[in-house]
């Protein structure tokens, strides 16, 4: 069974190795993708409210995104990652949308929205497949909460942060508190010490698109193939020590520092290629200490690709920030449609969310200290 398994990955790997370069495999590009800003090796600004005059305000919430494992190159992950094949404004054509930066961001207002690009790539190449885990958490610090700079007030120094990842995204969120911990730790008193317990005192909220907490049995196959990473392989493991090490870590400062979590869990199996993998990250691997959690009908792929902001993988996320980062709804786009009118009538996403059925609906049990 785990050499039949092994096979079929391998087969769907190499295949894919071939076809990367034909057009059919890749993407559209956004037709703005020149807007993605990059701010340094590890972080991009997808989306920043900007005020009239251009002055830089602070933000109501920091929003950072983190992809998952890449199969052969993983520089245009940061927004691959999150783009849905929606429908166009015509009714009739679906386009590539890079959902954070079209819609999220300004259905949040003064919101910035930022993903991060790190070496996750399986098959080890040249230049690809060969940074430690380690690293990538230590390099993460670096480049998003201390030497981010040109964008106004650094990141997670004066608003709420939401942390956001797909499968091993989810995992590196947690090597990236851990490395922040460990960095606040090591430094003396001063500016960076500061801005790291700023920006860690600063989340408020970790969401996880189909991220194996637990390991995935797809990992333990993918070891046998040649050239594989097993850097970031071991993280996927299942009963992986360092990932049941990084777990505990991150459910005891979840704890101690009152940060919200949801998961969302993928209830189709992954066809890829034309091959059945089956299900990438199971349910049980999917739940770990989280305050609320849903299952959405899509594959490992797509569970982080809403087609459209009525679909609850879009709408949980959007109703987890305006909950717990706080999101002022006065300071949104739309506020005026959004706030309760004087007799007293919900505004439509509270309306929506309201008639939203007891299956699709997030629920979120926000944990508070006493």
């Amino acid at each position: 069974m785990v050499l039949c398994g092994c096979h079929v990955l391998y087969d769907a790997l190499n295949f894919l190795a071939r076809r990367v370069s034909n057009r059919f495999w890749q993407p559209a590009i956004p037709p703005d993708r020149s807007a993605h800003r990059k701010i340094n090796d590890s972080l991009y600004m997808l989306y920043d409210f900007a005020s009239s005059n251009g002055a830089y305000e602070d933000p109501t919430v920091d929003i950072i995104f983190f992809h998952g494992l890449q199969v052969l190159d993983y520089h245009n992950a940061y927004w691959k990652t999150w783009t849905s094949k929606a429908q166009a404004d015509n009714g009739a054509d679906q386009i590539d949308i890079c959902w954070p930066e079209k819609w999220l961001g300004p259905d949040l207002g003064d919101a910035r929205i930022f993903s991060v690009t790190y070496d996750s790539v399986l098959l080890r190449g040249r230049s690809v497949g060969k940074q430690d885990v380690l690293a990538i958490g230590d390099n993460f610090v670096a480049d998003i909460i201390l030497n981010a700079s040109g964008i106004g007030p650094k990141v997670g120094q004066n608003c709420p942060v939401i942390l956001v990842g797909h499968s091993l995204g989810g995992i590196m969120i947690k090597r990236f508190i851990s490395s922040a911990r460990r960095r606040k730790a090591e430094l003396e008193e001063g500016q960076s010490r500061r801005e790291v317990e700023r920006f860690l005192n600063n989340v408020k909220g970790t969401f996880f698109y189909s991220t194996p907490h637990h390991g995935a049995n797809l990992a333990s196959w993918a070891t046998k193939i040649p050239d594989a990473n097993s850097e970031v392989l071991d993280l996927l493991l299942v009963l992986s020590k360092q990932t049941e090490g990084l777990n505990e870590a991150f459910r005891c400062w979840r704890q101690e520092a009152n940060v919200g979590s949801y998961n969302i869990c993928e209830a189709l199996p992954t066809c890829k290629l034309g091959l059945n993998v089956g299900m990438v990250v199971e349910e049980a691997s999917s739940r770990c200490d989280g305050d609320g959690f849903s299952k959405v009908q899509a594959d490992h792929f797509t569970v982080c690709k809403p087609p459209s902001k009525v679909d609850n993988r879009y709408e949980a996320l959007r109703g987890f920030i305006e909950e717990y980062a706080g999101v002022d709804e006065t300071r949104r786009p739309d506020a005026a449609s959004m706030l309760q009118s004087e007799a007293g009538a919900q505004s439509p996403f509270r309306a929506r969310a309201a008639t939203m059925s007891t299956q699709k609906r997030p629920t979120f049990k926000r944990t508070r200290k006493t």
